[in-house]
């Protein structure tokens, strides 16, 4: 099975969405609250092969019951048994390529055959599962076990159900056709714990062996005896019987751990193509088990037997993952979208958005994105958002944490024009900040500028280094110096800007120097020589220079430097959400 769209109408937080879900992998991206886990929540309960759903009036949009709660997956890829004429037949649809619907699945070569499921839960609460047709306001009921055929599962704080035999559990699906679980789960309620343990060669120990055995594939702990025993938290009932290794229940395992041999099982109880969403994947593992997994998931969407949906906070899972393989998440007044990344960003758009993930794999988690064009803005801007926290917090006020933003280096003046549109065409709020002393990307900056980005851009031909030099005071300027020459050393930083000035500067008199040119002059020699020799291209460099200019702000002029900066904080705590 596999999911083509899904429909979602006043819903916790989201009062509308109409999603094109029908990629084989997909990474939901996006800031905090835009309603990524919503997403999978509407997905599960749209799914679901339980029958006893409970429903409050919080699970409504902005708890209003007035209008019903709608949730409408469109599903292809059906098992025979749900198209059978004495099922779901009568009720197949058909989906164009342009996600358009049709009655008739088989009255074009390019529509496929798909079943619309709708769950619709009004204010009396109760939950109503329909086959519908399109356009059609009633259906034809759907049971439980109908909705189980769909092949959905979940991965996510609940998995541990899956590690114990009781009703709906993969475990249960792997042994219920054999006799021989019957006889255990009889003989596991009759008995203590050690009787279970002494029980061997029944159909629930075949199950936690081919566990055991299968887990090793995902990377999750190396078990050596996982068997079937009685858990020390319940009484009896076959929900008592679960998966232990050794005398250890697997409910005292990590969640990591738990969460991949959860997997492990609901992928082996399941006989046709399944759908798995997963609600944070980084959840509870390590780097390298999160990597494997990741691999794992890619080779199953690639064999055709799975499709896969999950959410991310995570940059190392970002920047694991190809652009293709990203959707970007946006939830505006109750409206959420989900975004694949379009593949006409620029002329290289392939090169230039993978670069983008794979340099600025938090932003994509962020809300907006401030694109500096290399590592001296991006530390430079830091530095900034930095020392305004501090007094914004001092007085009260939110930082830059609660309004999501993030500072993403752009990789050069070429390049950063072009990230910085990416941004913007996935529909992150977007400044691009950058030098002025090349015009080879101006065409670049009036494309990003087009697509919505707010740029700051330094008087011509001014770079960052000019812009400072020239506005900063005197004092500024020494403080400058006296970093540059602790990382460089006295003997470096005189040589070089006694070149520009063609003058031997003194090394015991560095407040001296400013008297061998006139101020002008000796200012654009500072900045030049900055500029020629890096002293501050790193970004550690440049949150140095960021800080000594927040610490010199005030005596700023008011156009230039302190004009771009203004631009910018009012950028970052700007409340636009």
């Amino acid at each position: 099975m596999r999911m083509r769209t899904l429909r979602i109408q006043n819903f916790r937080g989201i009062r509308q969405a109409n999603l094109d879900l029908s990629a084989p992998f997909i990474a939901l991206v996006g800031p905090g609250d835009s309603t990524k886990t919503t997403i999978l929540d509407a997905l599960g309960f749209v799914l679901t092969p339980r029958y006893n759903l409970v429903f409050t009036d919080a699970d409504f949009y902005n708890a209003v019951t007035t209008e019903p709660m709608v949730i409408e997956a469109v599903i292809v890829d059906l098992p025979d048994t749900l198209v059978d004429e004495r099922a779901h037949g009568k009720n197949r649809s058909g989906i164009r390529s342009d996600n358009t619907l049709t009655h008739d699945p088989l009255d074009e070569d390019s529509v496929e055959e798909c079943l619309i499921v709708r769950l619709t839960v009004a204010a009396d609460l109760e939950p109503v599962w329909e086959v519908v047709r399109p356009g059609e306001e009633v259906g034809e009921r759907m049971t439980a076990s109908e909705r189980g055929q769909l092949g959905h599962f979940r991965i996510g704080e609940n998995s541990g159900q899956n590690l114990r035999w009781g009703r709906g559990s993969a475990l249960t699906t792997l042994t219920q056709s054999k006799s021989g679980a019957a006889h255990a789960l009889v003989e596991a309620q009759r008995q203590a714990r050690d009787a279970v343990r002494a029980l061997t060669g029944t159909a629930l120990h075949d199950a936690a062996t081919l566990a055991q055995n299968q887990s090793l594939l995902l990377g999750a702990a190396k078990f050596s005896d996982l068997r079937p025993g009685l858990d020390p938290a319940f009484g009896a009932g076959s929900s008592s019987l679960m998966l232990h290794e050794g005398d250890i229940p697997l409910s005292q395992y990590g969640l990591g751990s738990r969460r991949l041999l959860s997997l492990t099982i609901q992928e082996n109880a399941l006989s046709t193509r399944s759908m798995v969403s997963i609600d944070e994947v980084e959840s509870g593992l390590d780097p390298h088990r999160l990597s494997n997994l990741l691999r794992h998931l890619c080779e199953q969407t690639e064999s055709g037997t799975t499709q896969v949906i999950f959410t991310t906070h995570s940059p190392l899972v970002v920047e694991s993952l190809s652009w293709r393989q990203l959707f970007v998440v946006r939830s505006v007044e109750g409206v959420t979208t989900v975004s694949a990344v379009p593949e006409d960003l620029a002329p290289d758009h392939v090169e230039t958005v993978q670069g983008l993930v794979r340099s600025a794999p938090s932003s994509l988690l962020a809300r907006k994105v401030v694109v500096g064009e290399g590592a001296t803005e991006v530390g430079f801007l830091r530095a900034i958002i930095k020392s305004r926290d501090k007094v914004r917090a001092a007085k009260g006020k939110s930082i830059s944490v609660s309004t999501g933003t993030s500072i993403a280096n752009g990789g050069g003046d070429s390049q950063a024009p072009d990230r910085a549109r990416a941004f913007a065409d996935l529909g992150y709020r977007t400044m691009l900040m950058l030098d002025a002393d090349v015009d080879t990307n101006a065409d670049r900056v009036t494309a990003a500028a087009d697509a919505g980005v707010e740029v700051v851009q330094w008087d011509r031909p001014h770079a960052l280094e000019d812009a400072i030099f020239t506005a900063i005071s005197d004092a500024g300027i020494a403080a400058i110096l006296d970093v540059v020459i602790e990382d460089r050393g006295i003997e470096s930083v005189a040589g070089a800007l006694g070149s520009r000035l063609a003058t031997d500067l003194p090394q015991d008199d560095v407040k001296g120097w400013s008297a061998f040119a006139s101020d002008d002059e000796y200012r654009s020699a500072l900045a030049a020589t900055a500029k020629a020799k890096k002293w501050f291209k790193r970004e550690d460099h440049g949150m140095e220079l960021g800080e000594i200019v927040w610490q010199h702000r005030k005596s700023l002029p008011e156009e230039g430097l302190r004009a771009g900066l203004e631009n910018f904080l009012k950028f970052v705590y700007r409340d636009e959400s």
